[in-house]
């Protein structure tokens, strides 16, 4: 027995700043190896950023003026790995994001829980904490500007300290909706079965 099984699809769901865009960046470079053994990395970009903010309705940046990605590139999506008889894998470090509702839309899309596995990477919150803080230096926290402006994208960035205490103190459900490792499987596990989760 394999880990993926004939007709199963794996689905990485990071979360972000776990190694991510290195396994991606593997994944996409073996893409035609893969396909040789019978297992679809779909695409022709390393991840499946695009395709998962589809799904979860949102952007595929932070401002909040920008639109979301429209449903329909999602649905062909899923439906170009549901329709497929051999193995998948996807990823997304995104997918960490999806609500309960949306991990159940997600998997049924997929091919259901019978066909879905999901794989986290872990990595310690002492390194993701000031990780995850630069990673918002790069892009930017967005505030929407009054009136006119609001379409500029304006970034405020807050001191590491005061971000840090923040997140410590629960407020940042963003990042605690990621990292609080126990609930983010769960939400899958509930969906798929604990059986079908690899950490």
């Amino acid at each position: 027995m394999t880990f993926l099984e004939s007709g199963e699809v794996l689905v990485h769901i990071g979360p972000p700043k776990t190694g991510t865009t290195a396994l991606q960046q593997s994944l996409a470079a073996a893409r035609r190896q893969m396909r040789g053994q019978g297992v679809l990395y779909p695409g022709k970009k390393f991840s499946h950023w695009t395709a998962s903010c589809s799904a979860l309705g949102i952007s595929t940046t932070t401002h909040p003026s920008d639109p979301p990605v429209a449903p329909e590139v999602w649905e062909r999506f899923a439906q170009r790995v549901g329709r497929r008889k051999d193995r998948a894998v996807v990823s997304s470090e995104q997918f960490a994001d999806a609500s309960p509702e949306l991990v159940a839309k997600i998997v049924g899309d997929l091919g259901g829980p019978d066909r879905v596995r999901v794989l986290l990477t872990l990595r310690p919150l002492g390194l993701i904490l000031p990780s995850s803080w630069q990673q918002s230096l790069k892009s930017g926290a967005p505030k929407p500007l009054p009136g006119p402006l609001r379409k500029a994208k304006s970034r405020v960035v807050k001191p590491y300290e005061q971000w840090l205490r923040e997140t410590l103190e629960g407020k940042n459900a963003t990042f605690w909706g990621r990292f609080d490792y126990p609930a983010l499987m769960r939400r899958w596990a509930q969906v798929v079965g604990v059986e079908r989760v690899a950490v």
